[in-house]
């Protein structure tokens, strides 16, 4: 005992060196109700790993609080919590040294709920996933497109985000990165996002799911409909999609294909990258999703190519399987925003925060298959798909 409690001692001595040691600053603000009116007695926490303990204020009749002696070196969480109000946390704030920074809260009553909805207008199936999202909501929802322009993005976001919505739903890579860069009081849900992990979603307030997944469902389709595939290629860019890859590569080998993957950074390279596959003995193109890669031009490339080699198109979507693509089994555009939808009324029934969700790929599955693509390449749709609980979109899983 005595050994626990010298070491003990010793960490917190180590602690409090620490803050000694580091510059110092402060933090004050005002919080008010949804209607601008303030709020006393509402509890400011602030924690975080480098916060050296917990530091608590409480506002006063005016609703302003002030916390001293806060370190300047690391990104602090700062909660604002009273009783009959949602609470609400500002992920990553970084105190300035020897002066007060100021950071304000408005706090709804629990049930009340706006959102905003953030997305590429760019991009036209996260238009789709915005629909399933809306479908799904049932709250009101304010909409930001974006333009693609930076800064002019950036402005409209922190514009908007003083209306302090409850959660924000960003649809894409670029409209999930700024989430994370301009929101950091509100939940953010992303989905669609190329890879979590290399674009930084891993913070405190952001949770989603990522765009490509569902390898291992896909990939037992495909050798359900072609027995003797052996071979897949994909064709993608290294410094957004190599994690995707590697989950690709694990679930043929799992299964016994092999993978072709071609890297390509841009639409001369994707030429080079489908001439370098003509002479692969391929049995199938698994089509992974990169807006930033594949434009429609894109697709249509890797669609005359599938179709001249006489190979399966997996896609991930029914609307691709409509332009040319053989077969989808994955969640699908709509799917994924209504699956957003279902993670940020988790957040709000209070059972999680988005820290404890993470980023996870919806689990519902749903088949599309081109008839023609079936008949041209002589595939076998098992006889239970087409009639009965067989049919792999009747065992969608959640």
């Amino acid at each position: 005992m005595k050994r626990v409690a010298i070491v003990a001692s010793l960490c917190w001595l180590a602690a409090a060196r620490h803050a000694a040691a580091s510059p110092s600053g402060s933090l004050a603000g005002h919080v008010t109700d949804e209607a601008g009116h303030p709020i006393g007695d509402v509890r400011i926490t602030v924690t975080g790993r480098g916060a050296v303990g917990v530091h608590r204020a409480a506002t006063d009749h005016d609703g302003l609080y002030q916390l001293v002696g806060l370190p300047t070196l690391e990104r602090l969480d700062v909660t604002a919590s009273v009783v009959g109000k949602a609470p609400v946390t500002y992920s990553g704030l970084e105190v300035r040294q020897d002066s007060v920074t100021r950071r304000d809260f408005r706090l709804r009553p629990f049930g009340v709920k706006e959102m905003l909805v953030v997305y590429d207008r760019r991009v036209p199936y996260h238009k789709l996933a915005v629909e399933g999202f809306l479908d799904s909501i049932g709250e009101p929802v304010t909409q930001l497109e974006l333009s693609g322009k930076t800064r002019k993005d950036a402005r409209l976001l922190r514009e908007a985000a003083t209306r302090r919505f409850n959660a924000v739903v960003a649809f894409g890579s670029t409209a999930a990165r700024l989430a994370r860069r301009e929101v950091h009081d509100s939940p953010v849900v992303y989905a669609m996002v190329l890879d979590p992990v290399v674009e930084d979603l891993g913070t405190t307030n952001l949770c989603g799911s990522p765009i490509n997944g569902a390898f291992d469902d896909q990939i037992k389709v495909l050798r359900l409909l072609k027995s003797g595939a052996r071979t897949l290629a994909t064709i993608y860019d290294p410094r957004r999609l190599a994690g995707a890859v590697g989950d690709l590569r694990r679930a043929a080998s799992a299964q016994g294909m092999a993978l072709l993957a071609r890297p390509a950074r841009d639409a001369g390279q994707l030429i080079k990258a489908l001439e370098s596959l003509r002479r692969e003995p391929l049995d199938a193109f698994l089509f992974l999703l990169d807006p930033e890669l594949f434009d429609a031009g894109g697709f249509e490339r890797v669609r005359q190519f599938a179709e001249n080699r006489g190979i399966v198109l997996v896609v991930p979507d029914p609307s691709f399987v409509a332009v040319g693509g053989t077969f989808s089994y994955s969640p699908g555009f709509h799917e994924m925003g209504a699956y957003s939808a279902r993670l940020v009324k988790h957040i709000f029934s209070g059972a999680a925060e988005p820290s404890d969700l993470a980023t996870r790929y919806p689990t519902v599955r749903y088949f599309s298959v081109n008839p023609f693509e079936v008949e041209r390449l002589g595939l076998k749709i098992p006889e239970e798909w087409t009639h009965g609980s067989g049919h792999p979109a009747s065992r969608s899983r959640r």
